[in-house]
């Protein structure tokens, strides 16, 4: 699978390259992120020269997973609250997200929509004669 993003984009995107020891990992994240974006294109796939938009959700998506990670916030967390008075434990996961890895939320398919090609009925002239 040819990549649409780089290593060096997630670090951009961070605001600080990615540590050598980590490139593994966030290769692995570009991959599963690309996988992403090509399923919810399907069967269109991935538009050729690859729109900015494209990216950009790539990108988000794998800045979102590692963001989690460091937070030390569960696959698909999006936060946790602690209150010692009450014994309040609470934590929020996103609506769409999966069991790890990488995950698109709304905003990423409201981006990708205009390059989404779906099936459907089609009116085709016809003259006889």
């Amino acid at each position: 699978m040819s990549s649409i993003i780089s290593v060096t984009d997630i670090g951009d995107a961070l605001g600080e390259p990615v540590p050598a020891g980590e490139f593994g990992q966030v290769e692995n994240l570009i991959d599963q992120a690309v996988a992403a974006v090509e399923g919810y294109l399907h069967p269109a796939g991935i538009p050729y020269p690859i729109p900015r938009a494209v990216r950009a959700v790539a990108v988000r998506m794998v800045v979102r997973s590692l963001r989690s990670e460091d937070a030390g916030l569960q696959p698909g967390m999006s936060g946790e609250m602690h209150v010692a008075g009450g014994f309040t434990h609470q934590r929020n996961f996103s609506s769409s997200a999966s069991d790890g890895g990488v995950w698109m939320n709304r905003q990423d398919k409201q981006m990708l929509r205009p390059f989404r090609r779906r099936g459907g009925i089609v009116s085709v002239p016809y003259e006889m004669g």
